[in-house]
C-alpha cells in the first residue's frame, strides 16, 4: 500500500481551536498586559440533551505574572510589547528575525499561548474537520491502519496530531501506550513542538488540558515547552531534523504529498 506524507502549515490546526499566525500575535500582546485575564471557552452539552453549549472560565491569574516569574523585567516586557506591537508583523517569527534580544521571551510567549489552547473539548465536539476525516477512512483495524503508512510534517508548534492519533488509537483499539508508540508514523515538528506528553516521556512529560486555574503547573509547563521550541530563524542544529524529513520524504518518492495550510 502506498506512502503518504502531510506537509502542515498553521491553518490544519485552526479547526482545533488554535491560532494563524496574526492571531498568535494578537493573543501574545493581550498576556503582555499586566491587567488582562484570559478568557477560555470550553464546549459541553446540555444535559438531557444532544445540544453543545459553549461555557466560559476567566483564568485565576494574569500571564503578565508568568512573565515576571520567569525573571522578565517590566520594563523588558514593555519593550517587547511596544515593539511588537508596532512592527505591524502578522508573525511572532517573521518578527524575531530582526530583533534577536527577543528570542527568550517571544518563545516563551509562544510556549504559553499555543498550551493555552489544548482544551480537549475542542476536538470532541468540532463538527467536521480534516483529521476526523482522515481517521474515519483508515480506521478499520490496527493493522490496516498501520499499511496505510502516513507520515506528518508539520511546522506547527502544538501537539494536536500525537493527541488525536494517541487516544483514537487507545480507545478504538484499546493498545497500550507501548502498542501505540509503534504504531504512530513519524510525526515530524520543523521548529520544534510544546512538550512531550507522559506516554511520550514519562519525567517530563505532560497531558493535554489547560484549566487556567493552577498558576503553578501551567508555568512549569510554559518553560518546559520554550524549552522546545525552535524559532524559524535561530540559529540551531538543523541536521537532524532536516535528515529525518529528507529520509521521510525520499522513502515516499513514488507517493503523493498533501500539503494543508
Amino acid at each position: 500500500m502506498n506512502s503518504t506524507v502531510f506537509i502542515l502549515g498553521a491553518g490544519s490546526s485552526i479547526p482545533f481551536g488554535y491560532p494563524s499566525g496574526p492571531k498568535l500575535v494578537d493573543l501574545i500582546l493581550d498576556s503582555l498586559n499586566p491587567n488582562y485575564f484570559h478568557l477560555l471557552y470550553f464546549k459541553a452539552k446540555e444535559s438531557g440533551t444532544n445540544t453543545v453549549k459553549i461555557y466560559q472560565n476567566k483564568q485565576s491569574y494574569t500571564d503578565y505574572s508568568l512573565f515576571i516569574k520567569h525573571g522578565f523585567s517590566p520594563k523588558f516586557i514593555s519593550e517587547f510589547e511596544i515593539a511588537l506591537r508596532n512592527s505591524n508583523k502578522d508573525s511572532i517569527d517573521s518578527f524575531i528575525l530582526d530583533r534577536n534580544e527577543f528570542y527568550e521571551i517571544g518563545k516563551f510567549a509562544i510556549a504559553n499561548c499555543i498550551l493555552r489552547c489544548e482544551i480537549p473539548t475542542e476536538i470532541q465536539f468540532v463538527q467536521k474537520n480534516w483529521l476526523s476525516y482522515l481517521w474515519n477512512k483508515i480506521n478499520i483495524t490496527r493493522s490496516i491502519f498501520s499499511a496505510y503508512d502516513i507520515s506528518f510534517i508539520t511546522f506547527n508548534y502544538d501537539r494536536i496530531l500525537e493527541y488525536y492519533f494517541y487516544n483514537s488509537l487507545k480507545y478504538s483499539f484499546n493498545l497500550s501506550d507501548q502498542e501505540i508508540i509503534r504504531t504512530i508514523k513519524p510525526i515530524l515538528h520543523m521548529h520544534g513542538v510544546v512538550g512531550d506528553f507522559t506516554w511520550q516521556n514519562l519525567k517530563d512529560g505532560f497531558d493535554y488540558n489547560f484549566s487556567g486555574q493552577d498558576f503553578n503547573s501551567h508555568y512549569l509547563r510554559v518553560v518546559n515547552a520554550s524549552k522546545k521550541i525552535k524559532i524559524i530563524y535561530e540559529k540551531f542544529d538543523k541536521k537532524d531534523i532536516f535528515e529525518q524529513v529528507y529520509d521521510c520524504m525520499s522513502s515516499n518518492q513514488s507517493a503523493p504529498f498533501n500539503v494543508l495550510n
